[in-house]
């Protein structure tokens, strides 16, 4: 199938097409079965697969962690769902000690297909409890792939590799990445084994190179057509896993190459955006410059007023940039969106 879709729809396609590949594939998880089905991205499967293989859970993380991962050592393929990676916490333990070690425990004995879908957001007053982002928590863990789709194509992706994977799979997946519609192709991919990173670019000779991945990538794009119309070109490297492979492309450079700006939509003390850094600087020396776009070092506002240069934008890229390379333009800050397009409405 080729169409274009929402992210939304995309994750349920995944789902769908893992489920209909394979009869011990199961989903789980807070909302999957309620009136919103997780911001539609479950959307039609209890009906078309059952209550058997998709079906609501109590609010007990830890133990639903668990019994995923058991399942996943009985033969089963599983899709667990957080509708707040802040929920997730709780379950760090059997995430971090039983899911990410397995097969180190026990030589390559087991795999463990077990894919947790940690859905972050922003907006609606969301405040200090329901928004976070703890990618570089995760990335930092051994033997936990961390995926952080931007695409309907990106989403469908990371979901099917649920069917090569032997480690467990942490999907970061924002909620404003439900209602961007792009094109998807469902046909399978001949390996899904490691999600390689994009490029996004208009000329083999860029002067700057944006790194980012997630929702950010949308940011970090319309700052490349606000650089292009000064005739400064503008190379994005769209990152979809977070590991050491993202890494060593990140610090793979064009020689034209004068600055590097980081984008992270999560803090940036001790963060994977640091990393990016380091490893930059120690493929291409000190000469070079880099800057980073980020959180603050604060817990996220509830009030919107208070938003403003806390959250990624285009004109806080933009700053970035014409600061690295020594060019003297205005850059006005923006107002902070509280939904995409001005929208307001509650987080379910």
């Amino acid at each position: 199938m080729n169409a274009k879709v929402l992210g939304s729809e995309a994750i349920r396609l995944g789902i769908a097409e893992m489920m209909n590949s394979d009869p011990k594939v199961l989903t789980y998880g807070l909302g999957v079965n309620d009136p919103g089905r997780i911001f539609g991205t479950t959307e039609g499967l209890v009906e078309e697969f059952g209550p058997k293989r998709v079906f609501e859970t109590p609010t007990s993380e830890l133990a639903l962690t668990g019994v995923g991962v058991g399942l996943a050592l009985g033969g089963y393929k599983v899709i667990h769902s957080h509708q707040r990676m802040d929920f997730s916490l709780l379950a760090m333990d059997q995430l971090v000690n039983s899911a990410a070690k397995w097969r180190f425990m026990f030589g390559d004995q087991f795999k463990i297909p077990y894919l947790v879908r940690m859905i972050i957001g922003r907006g609606w007053g969301q405040g200090p409890t329901h928004s976070q982002n703890f990618e570089s928590w995760l990335a930092h863990v051994p033997g936990l792939r961390v995926i952080v789709p931007a695409s309907a194509q990106d989403m469908f992706d990371c979901i099917t590799s649920l069917r090569d994977t032997a480690e467990p799979i942490v999907v970061i997946e924002h909620r404003w990445l439900h209602g961007v519609s792009g094109e998807l192709s469902t046909d399978v991919a001949n390996d899904l084994s490691n999600l390689a990173s994009i490029k996004h670019s208009h000329t083999v000779q860029p002067r700057l190179r944006i790194v980012t991945w997630g929702l950010e990538t949308y940011d970090s794009l319309a700052a490349q057509s606000e650089f292009s119309r000064l005739d400064i070109p503008v190379e994005v490297l769209q990152i979809r896993e977070l590991n050491d492979s993202s890494l060593e492309e990140a610090a793979s450079l064009p020689e034209s190459i004068e600055a590097v700006i980081v984008v992270a939509g999560s803090w940036g003390i001790a963060s994977f955006a640091d990393s990016v850094i380091a490893r930059i600087a120690q493929g291409n020396g000190i000469h070079l410059k880099v800057g980073r776009v980020s959180h603050p070092d604060a817990p996220e506002p509830t009030a919107l007023h208070q938003l403003t240069a806390y959250h990624v934008s285009r004109w806080r890229i933009l700053k970035a940039g014409f600061q690295l390379l020594g060019i003297k333009e205005n850059v006005i800050s923006e107002a902070p969106q509280d939904q995409p397009g001005g929208n307001r409405f509650g987080p379910f």
